[in-house]
């Protein structure tokens, strides 16, 4: 148990701690003993050995005052032999032989925490909501706006679909061109569909009073009739 953050800014908003033997940490445990004020939380980052940037781990809130954040899944690939490859995306790895890691928390107004986690990677994303480290999404204001009820649906829908990726094939699995029930689906291809989609939906949703099949084509289905 480490509570010797250092403040770094004059403001008293941002406090620092480094992290000793950090090759050996697979999981870090973040938590506040005191509330926030009102309409406050705050970022939760790692400046990794080696390495001029504080990354992105997620956020503390009074509704959510701890967090567990898996330090292991962040190594990036390496030669044959060392570490098992991860996804494009994941931050660089916790050095075994470099200097301590470094721990940053800022406060921050909760909204914009909530602008900061959107920018992760979906993956992290889903993660982070799985563990309910997430700040819930606000509703929208109006359930008839349908661009805000589309982005919600895609949303359940990826978080569904990611709770089940793995980065190993299970057993009877293959990546074979057939699409079977044993047949999987990479994360990354599904953080692009995602994103394709999103970017489309203004003209998207402009089309539904017209054809189904042109709305459905640009959305990326394949339509036979």
């Amino acid at each position: 148990i480490d509570t010797n953050f250092t403040q770094v800014d004059p403001s008293g908003t941002k406090f620092a701690a480094s992290i000793a033997h950090s090759e050996s940490v697979n999981h870090l445990v973040v938590l506040t003993l005191n509330p926030f004020p009102t309409g406050f939380g705050a970022t939760v980052h790692i400046n990794l050995p080696n390495d001029a940037t504080w990354h992105l781990l997620g956020a503390l809130t009074n509704d959510k005052p701890s967090a567990i954040f898996r330090l292991s899944g962040l190594r990036p690939p390496r030669a044959a032999g060392e570490d098992v490859a991860m996804d494009e995306g994941s931050i660089p790895a916790l050095n075994a032989s470099g200097p301590p890691a470094g721990i940053g928390i800022s406060v921050e107004p909760l909204d914009v925490i909530q602008q900061q986690l959107a920018t992760l990677p979906l993956s992290r994303q889903s993660a982070l909501a799985a563990s309910g480290s997430m700040l819930a999404t606000p509703s929208a204001p109006s359930s008839s706006n349908p661009e805000s009820t589309s982005i919600r649906m895609l949303q359940h829908l990826y978080n569904f679909v990611t709770s089940f990726a793995t980065n190993q094939l299970p057993p009877g699995a293959h990546p074979s061109v057939a699409i079977t029930n044993n047949s999987w689906i990479p994360v990354k291809t599904f953080e692009q569909w995602f994103a394709s989609v999103k970017s489309k939906l203004p003209g998207i949703l402009g089309t539904l009073s017209g054809s189904k099949i042109d709305c459905l084509t640009r959305l990326g289905v394949n339509v036979q009739v």
